[in-house]
């Protein structure tokens, strides 16, 4: 049965093993799980395998990290930290190299297929570098910026602010347009498959899905009553998935029709849905809960 298509199974996947869980996402080839948080004060990301085997943690940066992300090719994992720098590790955990990108908390890290890197930055930065580390560009707006995004073909890049601004940039980094989606705080973005949209979440509880120039497609009140932390497209369709701070994870129509509301475990004790990441198949949903309980919708 279609993940969309009926109730889904809950199944437990493990627990993160640091303090905090920020987000979580599922390797090119699909076989693990990595996940990315604090440990006291500290940055700490962890693996897992398909079947939910811890495969060890690894971290050296003074600060939680933000977000963990795989090269194009799995080969490498890039950790945006707090502490203002991004860590770079072989797919196994192994550090490659290390560098203090800003003077500033780094809020989003991403690959490009060429292998470098879009940073998204605290002091409300977007900024791309090589992979020898050297600034090629950096466009600054008023907030925080904290998402960025690569679109799947390759030709545009764009990054989210707090002020409820999406950038958009050709792929060498320079500015191409700006546009509100509302005044809130976004708190992730994401390109569709075919490049031509950008869904968001919100911290006023919406997804919204605009064009590229700015017009908005759809608009879905995905959390009632508090934020909805992350907002994504299964793999191969229109078809979104949306992760709430009430525990809810809801999977919807591409026209915004409620297809599933899903009341995670410990969601009625106040426990948040913090992240979610599909499979590379769309038939299974990866979801990080708030008390770092990780679980699967299938």
């Amino acid at each position: 049965m279609s993940l969309f298509s009926g109730d889904p199974i809950i199944d437990p996947f493990g627990s993160f093993p640091g303090t905090g869980i920020n987000h979580i996402k599922v390797s090119p080839d699909g076989s693990r799980l990595l996940g990315a948080g604090s440990n006291g004060n500290e940055g700490i990301a962890a693996l897992f395998s398909k079947n939910g085997e811890s495969l060890g943690s690894f971290g050296d940066q003074l600060a939680p990290v933000f977000t963990a992300n795989y090269s194009s090719d799995g080969s490498r994992i890039a950790t945006a930290s707090y502490d203002g720098t991004v860590a770079e590790w072989t797919a196994d955990g192994v550090p490659i190299r290390k560098q203090a990108f800003e003077e500033a908390a780094l809020c989003d890290a991403e690959y490009l297929s060429n292998g470098r890197l879009l940073v998204a930055s605290d002091n409300g930065s977007t900024s791309l570098w090589s992979q020898r580390g050297r600034e090629l560009s950096n466009y600054n707006s008023a907030g925080t910026t904290r998402a960025v995004t690569t679109a799947p073909n390759g030709q545009r890049l764009a990054s989210a602010s707090d002020s409820g601004s999406i950038h958009l940039f050709n792929s060498e980094g320079h500015h191409i347009r700006s546009f509100n989606t509302g005044g809130a705080r976004i708190n992730s973005l994401r390109f569709s498959e075919n490049s031509k949209r950008l869904l968001i979440s919100t911290y006023d509880g919406y997804a919204k899905v605009f064009t590229l120039k700015g017009v908005e497609k759809l608009a879905i009140k995905a959390t009632e009553n508090g934020i909805t932390n992350q907002a994504t497209y299964q793999p191969g369709s229109q078809m979104i998935a949306t992760a709430g701070a009430d525990g809810l994870v809801k999977l919807w129509s591409d026209r915004g029709e409620i297809l599933s509301s899903i009341a995670m475990p410990g969601s009625s004790s106040g426990v948040g849905a913090q992240s979610i990441a599909f499979a590379p198949s769309g038939e299974q949903l990866f979801v990080a809960m708030t008390d770092r309980s990780l679980w699967e919708l299938s």
